[in-house]
């Protein structure tokens, strides 16, 4: 009965470990969405595909930051700053992109620089409102900036 209590013990400590893992990842989204609301956003860099990443995004200031969801980081992974960000393309998910991609219907390519860097060119996978609202707030660039829209 040794090997049964040890595999009770086992299980225990993994259900442990997968609740504490879901906890702090909403935990995680409770705290980035203090500031700010958080949206549900999946990205592709290098136009490989599949290659989608779930995450989720926000605005904040200047600033369109994105989150990857299975991680411990409050950092953002991707920073675009609306100065120099602008779209460049607009589509649908292909069939097969749409399994990956579950309730994210519209695909956006953005492109920004950041200082002493080549341009940058990223897709996003965003909610037909998500898309609104990212669109939206390029459009709303400070005054004496033309949108960067081109899509």
């Amino acid at each position: 009965m040794g090997w049964l209590a040890d595999t009770e013990t086992v299980l225990a400590v993994l259900v442990v470990i997968a609740l504490a893992a879901v906890i702090g990842l909403y935990v995680r989204r409770r705290l980035l969405s203090q500031t700010a609301a958080v949206f549900d956003c999946a990205l592709r860099t290098g136009m490989r595909r599949p290659g989608w990443v779930t995450g989720m995004a926000r605005y904040r200031g200047e600033r369109f930051e994105w989150y990857k969801v299975f991680s411990p980081s409050v950092k953002p992974a991707e920073v675009i700053p609306r100065r120099t960000a602008r779209v460049v393309d607009r589509r649908r998910p292909d069939p097969t992109e749409s399994v990956f991609l579950a309730g994210l219907d519209s695909i956006i390519v953005v492109e920004y620089t950041v200082p002493d860097a080549a341009p940058r060119r990223v897709e996003f996978a965003l909610s037909s409102g998500s898309v609104t609202g990212l669109l939206s707030w390029l459009e709303a660039s400070p005054p004496g900036r033309a949108p960067q829209i081109h899509a």
